[in-house]
């Protein structure tokens, strides 16, 4: 006979209360949690110690000293944390190159179109015979004049840059006298998960790859495409399997409560909103916790970490340090739109050697660059839409992105793509399509473009202009 404890006997309500959202202990009772429950940190935010300043970084450690006895980490984030540190700090200070190409280029097109458009006024003023005297030169409107203008503009941005870059504590060179991973040592020593077995590892990452991903059970089926090797697609859920295998060989009794503090923001984490924004961790991680270790599980993030400790542990955490986090976690999130091969790259990439899937996270990276709200994306699905978006005048746009080396496809790709939003959402119309290739428009198909209504075609030298003005990114087509 099947004990009161055994699924059998448990009551619905209380079996399938992940799904049935009957408590949220972010809303009602995340408190006991900041005062009882181990907490677990992943990869992402020790590493945004390195990116951060050095003021918001000291708060940030303070506030881990002070709950390191609920401290405790998975080996999976150690190792990660090992291998990635040099990185971040590259990353970093890439950033300010990065930034800086941002500015020049914006300056050299500003100048190119403010040319092309005296040019063409010239020429208008000369056909239309003016008997009056004119001369650029006067008003500070000829070429050099422009350009003068507008390197003036940015040069002020420029110095500034040169001075916040002046301004960065750490470098690689420091590595080797690393102060952030001293005060790491000092905080996780002791606390750290035990090195897996070969044989586990090994059995972790088929289950993995071979059960879970296929299915969509979280944690980690997200980062398939972006990993080079097995281990490191299965990372997310051996950071899962390692922190059930340690709950399990606890001497403890009762319900246990974890806070596990990530940068992560994926859908194979959390239940997202219609904005793609995180609102609850999937009830698929909290019921496996609750099942195979009786714990209870609190998702945050480490902004949400330090306002909590704030509110109800009432430590001493600024509205600044708590502002820079959170602006950090949204550029974390945003690069984390990027293939690792484009995070990795230390030179320029060949767009069409990318696997398709690929391009369209980078040219959802540049959508939300530029200030666009994606409401939905289907990466790599056989729908004729990639992304839903709104743009920055409100209008919701069709978008698709093709991965083409001529424009044969072309006409077809447009009409498809048409059909598709035409089919939609019929209670929210699309206002118009946008295709995305990397194929290189000729003079005809410009002529064709011309003719249609409510549709636009970025080629692939268009592209790679976009993303290395408004993105830092160095890519190119070959052939282009």
């Amino acid at each position: 006979m099947a004990d009161a404890g055994s699924p059998s006997r448990r009551r619905f309500v209380d079996e399938f209360s992940a799904w049935l959202k009957l408590e949220d202990p972010a809303k009602t009772g995340s408190k006991i949690y900041f005062e009882t429950a181990m907490i677990v940190v992943d990869t992402n935010v020790l590493l945004d110690l390195y990116r951060v300043s050095s003021a918001t970084r000291q708060e940030i450690v303070d506030v881990l000293s002070r709950i390191k006895e609920q401290l405790w980490i998975p080996y999976q984030v150690a190792l990660e944390y090992s291998r990635n540190r040099r990185k971040a700090v590259i990353d970093r200070n890439k950033q300010f190159s990065e930034i800086g190409s941002v500015l020049r280029n914006s300056e050299n097109g500003a100048i190119e179109k403010l040319e092309d458009a005296l040019s063409k006024f010239l020429k208008f003023r000369e056909k239309n015979r003016s008997s009056r005297v004119w001369d650029p030169v006067t008003f500070g409107v000829d070429k050099e004049g422009i350009r003068g203008r507008i390197r003036g503009i940015w040069q002020e941005a420029l110095k500034e840059l040169g001075e916040l870059e002046a301004e960065i504590d750490l470098s690689v060179e420091d590595l080797a006298a690393d102060p952030i991973l001293a005060q790491l040592d000092d905080l996780l020593t002791g606390r750290v998960g035990d090195l897996p077995s070969a044989k586990d590892l090994q059995e972790h990452v088929e289950h993995a790859l071979e059960f879970r991903y296929p299915n969509k059970i979280p944690p980690g089926y997200a980062d398939v495409n972006d990993k080079d090797t097995p281990v490191r697609q299965a990372g997310d859920y051996l950071v899962w399997r390692q922190l059930i295998d340690h709950l399990k060989i606890q001497d403890t009794t009762g319900v246990r409560r974890v806070m596990l503090v990530t940068g992560d923001s994926k859908a194979d984490w959390w239940e997202l909103d219609r904005a793609g924004n995180p609102i609850n961790p999937r009830p698929e991680l909290v019921h496996e916790l609750r099942h195979e270790a009786n714990a209870e599980l609190l998702l945050l993030s480490l902004t949400q970490l330090l306002q909590g400790a704030k509110d109800h542990l009432d430590y001493q955490v600024s509205d600044a340090a708590i502002s820079e986090v959170q602006e950090q976690e949204e550029a974390d999130q945003l690069r984390a739109l990027l293939p690792d091969i484009v995070l990795n790259s230390n030179g320029p990439i060949n767009l069409t050697d990318l696997h398709h899937i690929a391009l369209e996270k980078i040219v959802m990276y540049f959508l939300v660059s530029i200030g666009w709200e994606v409401s939905r994306h289907v990466l790599g699905a056989s729908s004729r839409v990639d992304f839903i978006a709104i743009d920055s005048d409100g209008q919701r746009v069709a978008i698709d992105v093709k991965m083409r080396r001529n424009v044969k496809m072309l006409d077809i790709d447009i009409k498809q793509l048409q059909y598709a939003a035409q089919h939609m959402d019929h209670e929210n119309p699309i206002d118009r399509c946008l295709l995305v290739t990397t194929a290189a428009i000729t003079p005809a198909v410009s002529r064709f473009l011309e003719t249609l209504d409510k549709v636009e075609v970025i080629d692939g030298p268009a592209l790679c202009n976009l993303l290395k003005v408004y993105c830092g990114l160095d890519v190119y087509i070959s052939g282009i």
